[in-house]
């Protein structure tokens, strides 16, 4: 062993490369910690593109959340719908989700493709559930479409009695 190696293993062995404990901790800023609350909801199902996409801002930041699309209710589609944008501080963040056409309701894949056609969608019905920070506990939701009341019938869905309106649609 050389002896700057000897010196670094030296210093090292006798703690001269700790941080004292007498340092203040590192600002954390005023960060928002309250749950969040829907600002705007906006969608739309593009033909050419064959393409859904879904855009949700919110007070405070989300864990994301979820969005679920039915005809009848018989056949449940499930997106997990994620954070593209947040505020530094946590005052905002926006969630967004695009959603491919299939070519046939088989290939349909949770938070990629849908095997809702844009020509079904003022058949369909929407549920979507904004999450807390943590991800773990639902902190506000929508729910519009056709038949709202198709997402009570399945037990394992949150309960949402927050209808859609102008005020939540985005311009």
């Amino acid at each position: 062993m050389s002896n700057p190696e000897r010196w670094a293993l030296l210093l090292a062995a006798a703690g001269l490369g700790c941080v004292p404990d007498g340092l203040p901790p590192a600002e954390t800023g005023p960060f928002q910690t309250g749950m969040p609350t829907i600002t705007s909801l906006a969608w739309d199902c593009s033909v050419e593109d064959a393409e859904w996409t879904f855009e949700v801002e919110t007070e405070a930041w989300t864990g994301g959340g979820w969005l679920w699309m039915t005809k009848d209710g018989s056949r449940l589609e499930e997106h997990r719908i994620y954070s593209d944008e947040a505020d530094a501080d946590g005052a905002w963040d926006r969630l967004s989700l695009e959603l491919d056409v299939a070519t046939s309701w088989q290939e349909a894949n949770g938070g990629s493709s849908t095997a809702w056609r844009c020509a079904e969608a003022d058949a369909l019905s929407f549920l979507l559930v904004v999450l807390g920070p943590q991800g773990n506990t639902e902190a506000d939701c929508r729910t519009w479409g056709a038949d709202v009341t198709l997402f009570a019938a399945e037990e394992s869905l949150p309960v949402c009695e927050v209808l859609l309106s102008e005020a939540d649609a985005a311009d």
